[in-house]
């Protein structure tokens, strides 16, 4: 049934049809899931359209390092505890591949970063689009990564929360190479370098870009900047009150 109304209703955001008594366990689209050992493209994606997070570094430490981004299911890899599990802004994306997981996912993961850590610039990779971290193993993955190369940097957000086996996983490894693995635990204003939604009403900097303050996530750079404030997002999409159709 959503994916019929996705094809109908391409730009509406199905986040808004959503009810309690009507919530996927992984993403609504679900043609767009493609399994890693079937995948023909690359997991690990060079930027080329996303107009948000823009495709090179212009400013700071990272300055020079282009942009990747990898994509899983959305909600499938994520806590059921994640503040936006009924309004994903995935809900707006129809269009994006998602990679599922599975034991070949970091085996060819490697294979494309050993290809990249040559690229004659930093490779600064969004993890993740949509999805989270869906395992133990997949957090010390990226600490095999940063100990084998040397020019491979991440940001981006989780939404297990520090005290869960994931959580603490990501604290220790950020802790250890915030340098190159900047993430921020989301939703979490008590917790150090956190992401909040603007929905969790607490003070801090809103997103530069979300402001027209800047261009795109390559001309701030704030997120995988260490700072003492929380960094503030504007909701993407809101479910209100109303029955699926």
């Amino acid at each position: 049934m959503w994916e019929s109304f996705a094809v109908q209703h391409p730009t509406t955001s199905i986040g808004a049809y959503m009810t309690d008594k009507f919530i996927p366990t992984g993403t609504i689209y679900k043609r767009n899931v493609f399994p890693s050992s079937k995948y023909q493209f690359k997991i690990i994606k060079q930027v080329t359209t996303q107009a948000k997070l823009g495709k090179w570094v212009t400013k700071g430490r990272l300055k020079g390092a282009r942009m990747y981004t990898v994509t899983f299911e959305e909600r499938k890899t994520c806590p059921k505890s994640c503040f936006h599990w009924n309004d994903c802004y995935g809900n707006t994306m129809p269009f994006a591949h998602r990679v599922s997981t599975n034991k070949t996912t970091m085996l060819k993961m490697w294979r494309e970063l050993t290809e990249l850590d040559k690229k004659p610039y930093p490779i600064l990779i969004r993890l993740h689009v949509l999805g989270d971290f869906y395992s133990v193993e997949y957090v010390q993955f990226w600490k095999m990564v940063f100990d084998t190369f040397k020019n491979i940097y991440c940001y981006g957000y989780t939404a297990y929360k520090p005290n869960t086996p994931i959580g603490k996983a990501v604290k220790k490894l950020r802790d250890s190479h915030w340098e190159r693995f900047a993430i921020r635990y989301s939703n979490m204003p008590h917790v150090e370098l956190s992401a909040n939604s603007e929905d969790m009403e607490v003070e801090g900097i809103v997103c530069p870009e979300q402001l027209g303050a800047t261009k795109d996530c390559g001309t701030c750079g704030l997120c995988w900047t260490k700072t003492k404030d929380n960094i503030i997002f504007k909701t993407h999409s809101r479910p209100i009150e109303r029955k699926p159709i």
